[in-house]
């Protein structure tokens, strides 16, 4: 978080003016929008993350339960 931009609350009027002031900072560029593509695969590779997740998540517990190697 840039400090120098916080002034109380977060709301709609200071978004703006932290927007404004910013902008007019040398050495700031603009972003490039993402295609249509580009944001396609970010939600299939979203999407898949999340889907590894909820797997680990419910094969986590039953680890626990099983017996590890045998001692040498």
């Amino acid at each position: 978080m840039c400090f120098s931009f916080v002034r109380g609350g977060k709301n709609g009027a200071r978004d703006a003016l932290a927007i404004c002031e910013a902008a007019q900072w040398p050495g700031l560029h603009a972003v490039p929008i993402k295609t249509m593509e580009q944001q396609d695969i970010q939600l299939l590779h979203r999407l898949r993350q999340r889907q590894v997740q909820h797997s680990t998540a419910l094969v986590t517990p039953y680890w626990h339960d099983q017996p590890g190697p045998a001692p040498a």
